[in-house]
């Protein structure tokens, strides 16, 4: 995989997100808000609603590369691609919350950049969604969800990150 030359002409994300670091969703939300992150209204109702939060330390390790280098050189649909790690035995599990952590730690993301984010989906508003990093020339930094997780199409230079267990505490 190719995530070192992809990091090297776009943004640095973190090499780790440690979970465990709210005490809950609106802990976090408030956290976001403080640092001008934009939150669509999708995202921002299901930190309302109180998304899942660690209640252990775990850093997480990001591997980021594009949907081509996971083997899907057509591209596929977000839930393939999120199946797909979840067929190899590895995660059981990834929690929305290091999306948010994430984008707490990618502040120098360029502009008209979209960064999706290998996590499960966020219910809101009894919606499912996905989520995607995105620094929009009006909106600034933002999460945005996307309604919908088993629609949504990746084209295969499309780049994600994915969540790798480092250590848990």
């Amino acid at each position: 995989m190719e995530a070192e030359s992809l990091d090297q002409r776009v943004g640095t994300i973190p090499p780790t997100v440690k979970l465990g670091t709210y005490e809950n969703a609106r802990e976090l939300r408030d956290e976001l808000v403080a640092k001008k992150i934009h939150l669509d209204r999708f995202t921002s109702f299901a930190l309302n609603e109180g998304i899942p939060i660690a209640r252990q330390t775990i850093e997480f390790g990001t591997l980021r590369c594009t949907i081509a280098n996971l083997g899907f050189s057509r591209g596929g649909y977000f839930k393939e691609v999120y199946h797909h790690f979840l067929n190899l035995g590895g995660i059981q599990f990834y929690p929305a919350e290091f999306a948010m952590l994430l984008r707490l730690n990618y502040l120098d993301q360029p502009v008209g950049e979209r960064l999706w984010v290998l996590t499960e989906s966020v219910r809101s508003s009894g919606h499912k969604g996905r989520l995607s990093l995105d620094h929009d020339r009006h909106e600034g930094l933002s999460i945005c969800g996307h309604i919908g997780p088993d629609q949504i199409p990746l084209g295969p230079q499309e780049e994600i990150v994915i969540p790798v267990v480092h250590r848990r505490n």
